[in-house]
């Protein structure tokens, strides 16, 4: 059970999984934060349950997925961002996910916390700008008409963690993004005297597209994941 009382989501039996096994193929569309932390478990756990369907993943920017579920050449997109209305297309929101500063032993002793009248200064690690969690700190600046001026941009999160870890800059990431690392103490989130930032991990779906037992099956998983996890 968890902390709330919810069923493991591992030991839930999905509807579909019960019927007679799942066929086909099921296109999936991620923003980079996502596909790398949370997509492989989800993956992992279908693909036990359902190993005949096919599973095909496309990372690309919030606005190139959208396209791909209209066009129909994705099924689900998940992405990370405010609360988001999309037109024809069917929101699922899962789990709400702060966003942290995090960064090597070293460096956080070095530095404290972090302090908003100091941001524009401190070595940053981020994602490429445009990007959502990234865009509210450039907000917060632009604010104090002052920028930012990462030591590192670059879309994939991965690096973004490997480069924090070796002391290179402070990331600042979905803590799901970081939390192997504070678990195993290679990072140190950071306080800041900034107003916490979170985002919402949310599903879309096309409004007029039959669901798939397939699409109906990975959309009740991630719902029974994310209440399990929240």
């Amino acid at each position: 059970m968890s902390r709330s009382g919810s069923t493991d989501p591992a030991s839930v039996r999905i509807p579909d999984a019960d019927a007679d096994q799942l066929v086909g193929t099921l296109r999936i569309g991620s923003v980079e934060s996502v596909a790398t932390a949370l997509l492989p478990t989800l993956l992992a756990r279908f693909h036990e349950r359902h190993p005949r369907v096919e599973l095909i993943v496309s990372t690309a920017r919030l606005e190139r997925l959208a396209e791909g579920v209209l066009d129909n050449t994705l099924d689900v997109l998940l992405t990370m961002d405010r609360k988001l209305s999309i037109a024809r297309l069917e929101r699922t929101v899962l789990r709400e996910e702060p966003i942290v500063f995090a960064a090597s032993l070293q460096m956080a002793q070095q530095i404290g916390s972090v302090r908003i009248d100091e941001l524009a200064g401190l070595p940053l690690v981020l994602t490429e700008r445009g990007e959502s969690y990234r865009h509210e700190l450039e907000c917060l600046l632009a604010e104090r008409d002052e920028r930012l001026h990462p030591v590192v941009e670059t879309g994939n999160t991965e690096t973004l963690v490997h480069l924090a870890e070796q002391g290179v800059g402070i990331a600042f990431l979905p803590r799901f993004s970081v939390a192997h690392s504070l678990r195993r103490k290679s990072l140190v989130e950071l306080a800041c005297d900034i107003e916490p930032i979170s985002m919402w991990i949310q599903a879309f779906t096309h409004e007029a597209k039959p669901v798939s037992r397939a699409m109906a099956a990975f959309m009740e998983m991630l719902r029974v994941h994310f209440e399990y996890t929240a």
